[in-house]
């Protein structure tokens, strides 16, 4: 286009004298594109249009004392050069780079032809500003190499859905180059896993809103399917009309297998396979919702392998895994493929069965899975016999939502296991009060130590001489934060009966001595400490070993400690009891007989208790000066005490009046709320801080 302005100026030049000149100059100054005239000798610029001045920056005056070397930012013999290569073949295309007036840097096509004032040659220049198009073929280059270099494939295709490129991406995902698969239609690539439907409604979002984005399963070279990401778009001229396709795919196996490895992580048990209890309860809220629509019943079994403790505590935790393991096994391979298993935590496992029609049918799904524990547990060396417990719930009458059917039918099942004949239960509304917060209690007491929800709280032990503190008593408080704060008069009978307070005995006899032994080191070292033990602890054949060992462990001196058993402990007849308590009096220990007066043990024989400390029941002390049986038998004791020798410590004291009573009557000690109720370690520090003064 600029030639044909280069032509009209020639053939202007051509004609003669002053209207020529006249024509040239009027041309020259108006015309649309920018025009410089340089004299090739120097390379002075003699003249410059409008557009030129617009364009340079420059006044004329300014532009036209500069040459076209201060413009071109090209080295000058290049330029020359050129000029020279103008004049020999009179019309020639360049393209340079300039730098107009505020220093930026311009690309430009130079069209010149050289024109003949008066003898002499000049070189008329056409100039056209190119910048924005070498951006263009920039981007469009960088474009190209990001396409051909992009992780991800692309396809592009005409408006006929034909393929017309695909980059390297697209190759390495799928198999195919574009000689194999140039002008076929991307339907070659589908896999057969959507129907007609899913690609009518791909191409018309696609028409309408000119993308479409999704999951798709397609097929590679070599048939294999596999699941990719696939973006597409269409792309229009400046009429709108759609002249390509293209689309960007991304093969997302990968995350597909990450997305299943997560899965299974989230919902699956990873000893035995089986969902955990995450994906029990959300598969029952919806289960629930499902059978509430349509009507029907579901029905949950909540299994607990029996003596599995035992298991684990004579064979070891390996077997005790590959016991829940077969068991796991053996309730998929019996069960109906409708049921959901699931594995809840420990030895507990919850079957899930869906819109049952009566009662009978859960009963034979229990007998199922009694019936699949009859052949032996083979574990290694070991021949095991396996029984459960199970506990049933059902859908809507026992409960309407899940964690009231998950919360009953544990109750079931601990009624089942506490059962001698029957070890599947039905759980029944009428369950009496105390079972379920019995259940509760006994449920929640096993990970109380592990939860660190069980604490000391320790109560004064008062000289009524001085009134000094000489020593504490260590009692155990449990805050579940399920039930709330529990009773030691509840929790601790529960947790003889299963055994528990073994472990939680240990943990509160440990725990005290080393409190005892921080308050030895900060001073108060004349401090002794009590802790109450169970018979079941005493009934364990080393149960002083365990004690010598941890006052061994702490740097306690025996005569610090005390340990209160009540009457019917000491006068137990049992040989582990009396060795015990034999072997820790020989080492020092004080052996203190709490609640005394409430046993089987007469005063008559209470010469005969090898014993240091009676504690008198606070029974006995609340009406003490009212009443005259017990102020006679706290008088007795009292004065019986005082012959053999052996401390007491009046319990329960609440009154002036009682400890006045005690007092006067030579008792030695008082505890009970009138000194202190029973508290944490730091406030009976201070105290012990404050008995010091």
């Amino acid at each position: 286009m600029e030639g044909g302005y280069s032509q009209d100026i020639l053939k202007e030049s051509e004609k003669n004298h002053k209207p020529r000149q006249y024509r040239y100059k009027k041309l020259f100054e108006e015309h649309s594109s920018i025009m410089l005239i340089v004299d090739p000798q120097n390379g002075s610029i003699i003249d410059a249009n409008k557009k030129a001045i617009r364009f340079y920056g420059y006044t004329k005056d300014k532009l036209c004392k500069k040459s076209i070397y201060d413009l071109n930012i090209s080295n000058k013999k290049e330029i020359k050069s050129k000029m020279k290569l103008v004049e020999y073949k009179n019309e020639s295309e360049f393209e340079f780079k300039h730098r107009i007036s505020n220093g930026k840097v311009k690309d430009v096509k130079v069209q010149s032809v050289t024109i003949d004032f008066n003898n002499k040659n000049y070189l008329y220049s056409v100039i056209s500003d190119i910048t924005e198009q070498k951006k263009d073929k920039n981007r469009i280059r960088l474009l190209a190499k990001a396409l051909e270099n992009n992780t991800e494939g692309v396809i592009i295709t005409d408006n006929d859905s034909r393929i017309k490129w695909i980059n390297q991406a697209f190759t390495d995902i799928t198999g195919y180059n574009l000689e194999e698969i140039e002008d076929k239609k991307p339907k070659i690539f589908q896999s057969g896993k959507h129907d007609k439907s899913f690609y009518r409604n791909m191409w018309s979002t696609l028409l309408d809103k000119g993308k479409w984005s999704g999951e798709v399963w397609n097929k590679n070279k070599k048939d294999e399917l596999y699941p990719e990401n696939l973006r597409i778009y269409s792309i229009k001229d400046d009429e709108d009309n759609i002249t390509h396709f293209t689309a960007i795919i991304s093969d997302i196996s990968s995350k597909k297998q990450r997305e299943k490895e997560m899965r299974n992580l989230i919902y699956r048990d990873t000893l035995t396979g089986l969902y955990n209890r995450f994906f029990m309860k959300n598969r029952l809220d919806s289960q629930i919702m499902i059978s509430k629509e349509r009507g029907k019943k579901l029905a949950i079994l909540y299994m607990d392998i029996d003596n599995f403790k035992r298991i684990n505590d004579n064979l070891g935790h390996s077997v005790g895994d590959e016991v829940i393991k077969e068991f796991g096994r053996r309730l998929k391979q019996h069960l109906d493929k409708e049921n959901i298993i699931a594995r809840i935590g420990g030895d507990e496992f919850i079957v899930l069965i869906p819109d049952i029609l009566n009662r009978e049918e859960v009963i034979r799904t229990a007998i199922k899975i009694k019936k699949m524990l009859k052949n032996l547990f083979s574990i290694g060396k070991n021949e095991l016999a396996i029984s459960c417990s199970i506990g049933i719930c059902i859908y809507p009458k026992d409960g309407q939502d899940t964690e009231t059917l998950i919360k009953n039918a544990d109750i079931a099942m601990y009624e089942a296991k506490r059962s001698n004949t029957n070890k599947i239960k039905f759980y029944k509304e009428c369950l009496q009060i105390y079972v379920k917060e019995n259940f509760l209690i006994d449920k929640n007491l096993k990970k109380a130590i592990e939860k660190e929800e069980i604490c000391l709280k320790y109560q004064p032990i008062i000289d009524l001489q001085s009134n000094k503190i000489v020593g504490v008593e260590s009692l155990a408080r449990w805050n579940n934060p399920n039930i709330g704060k529990v009773s030691p008069m509840k929790f601790i009978p529960i947790a003889e009966e299963n055994n528990q307070i073994i472990s939680i005995g240990k943990w509160i006899l440990t725990e005290a001595c080393y409190k005892l032994k921080s308050w030895h080191e900060k001073g108060f070292n004349y401090l002794t400490i009590a802790v109450n033990v169970s018979i079941k602890q005493l009934e364990k054949r080393n149960f002083y070993r365990f004690v010598l060992k941890i006052l061994n462990e702490v740097k306690l001196d025996p005569k610090y400690f005390i340990l209160e058993i009540t009457e019917t402990m000491y006068i137990s007849q049992k040989i582990s009891v009396i060795n015990n308590l034999k072997k820790l009096k020989d080492n020092g220990i004080k052996i203190a007989i709490d609640d005394f007066g409430t046993g089987y043990s007469s005063l008559s024989k209470l010469k005969d208790l090898e014993i240091d400390i009676l504690k008198i029941d606070k029974s006995f002390i609340e009406n003490v000066k009212k009443d005259k049986s017990k102020k006679e038998i706290v008088l007795a004791i009292l004065a019986m005490a005082s012959s053999l020798n052996f401390k007491v410590i009046g319990e329960g004291i609440e009154t002036q009046a009682q400890c006045e009573f005690l007092y006067d009557n030579k008792c030695g000690y008082g505890q009970g709320y009138l000194f202190s109720r029973p508290k944490g370690a730091d406030e009976i520090e201070k105290m012990l801080e404050y008995n010091l003064k």
